[in-house]
């Protein structure tokens, strides 16, 4: 996943084969806060399925979240816009498949103030259905 980077971190690395090179690689920290930001959390909680992502890059007109059979995808895009580095376009799709007992009638999406989305999905009920219902059972004398 992690090529070369360049810039000045302040770790820097050697090649496998020992020689030094001018590009630095980012410490194993860096490492990890990055995949994180990516790939978001996935939570399996007592009462829902719930999806995590850092989509702060993005405007909430700029994302979709989406249902498909039991998957939930969820893309972001934007054009070119400037940054500290200059120009930059983002585009960002994932898509998760659901659980079983998740129940994808009840989907819910909530995005904080800091760029934070969060999916949550409720797990199928089990209680009885409601369209069961007891049928008495009567009895009958015998006819002589």
């Amino acid at each position: 996943m992690v090529g070369y980077v360049e810039g000045s971190y302040s770790d820097e690395r050697r090649l496998s084969n020992g020689s030094e090179s001018s590009q630095f690689l980012p410490n194993d920290s860096m490492l990890m806060s990055l995949d994180q930001e990516e790939s978001g959390s996935l939570d399996e909680i007592d009462c829902a399925f719930r999806v995590t992502l850092n989509l702060s890059h993005f405007t909430p007109q700029e994302m979709d979240v989406k249902k498909d059979d039991n998957c939930i995808i969820i893309h972001a895009k934007h054009g070119d816009k400037i940054d500290e580095h200059g120009f930059v376009s983002r585009e960002f799709t994932r898509r998760y498949r659901m659980p079983e007992d998740a129940d994808m009638k009840k989907i819910k999406s909530f995005l904080n103030q800091d760029g934070i989305l969060t999916i949550a999905v409720a797990r199928k009920s089990t209680e009885p259905s409601k369209k069961e219902r007891i049928v008495p059972i009567t009895f009958q004398k015998p006819e002589y």
